[in-house]
């Protein structure tokens, strides 16, 4: 009696290690599976988040950031597919920072358009402000060329603001990820300390 129960609880202890080691192997694989989307949409944030885009012009910058949004939200997509009750502990967070790296993105570009705007307009206002016509014309134009700066400026404002609350979300999400993915797919340190800082003096400016 005594030796069948000892059976008994070998048994159960070899299907319990059993289920244990085929869901640790299960989630490996997913990891493994996942790994290069969230490396992809790391590389495409980074890009943008580490000044790679310095020289280009924004009509170039704007084509790069529209393909990288494309390409991540299909990432998104699927990942996804892939999720599902036993395994959402692990694609939660990856969705999570997919999407972070897509808002990122997408604010990245309005704010950059909206300064690129107000660039253009200020330009023009000078340009017709130092003509020698002193015309109703020019005048109504220069109206209209202020109050569009204005615009532009008070959208700058809130823009700006998004801008730092998406970039602070995509940096916190990096490091909560590491504790399931491996630090090469994910943000590297001296990104995400470029991050910070751009945070920390974005503040200091405001205050």
């Amino acid at each position: 009696m005594r030796k069948k129960i000892v059976v008994a609880i070998v048994a159960i202890a070899v299907i319990v290690g059993a289920y244990f080691g085929y869901k640790k192997y299960q989630e490996h694989k997913l990891i493994e599976e996942l790994s290069p989307i969230v490396k992809m949409a790391t590389i495409k944030t980074e890009y943008i988040m580490g000044n790679g885009a310095s020289g280009m012009s924004y009509e170039d910058i704007f084509k790069a950031i529209d393909k990288s949004i494309n390409e991540i939200d299909k990432g998104i997509e699927q990942t996804k597919l892939k999720s599902n009750e036993k395994n959402k502990e692990i694609t939660a967070p990856a969705v999570e920072y997919l999407e972070g790296c897509a808002a990122y993105l997408r604010a990245a570009k309005s704010f950059y358009y909206n300064d690129v705007s107000e660039r253009i307009v200020t330009k023009a206002f000078n340009t017709i402000k130092d003509e020698d016509d002193n015309t109703g014309e020019k005048v109504d134009l220069m109206i209209e060329y202020v109050k569009k700066l204005r615009t532009f400026q008070e959208d700058g404002v809130r823009l700006h603001e998004d801008f730092l609350r998406v970039t602070s979300k995509i940096l916190d999400n990096s490091q909560k990820l590491r504790q399931i993915f491996r630090a090469d797919v994910l943000l590297s340190d001296k990104t995400e300390k470029q991050g910070r800082e751009f945070i920390s003096d974005s503040n200091k400016t405001e205050k």
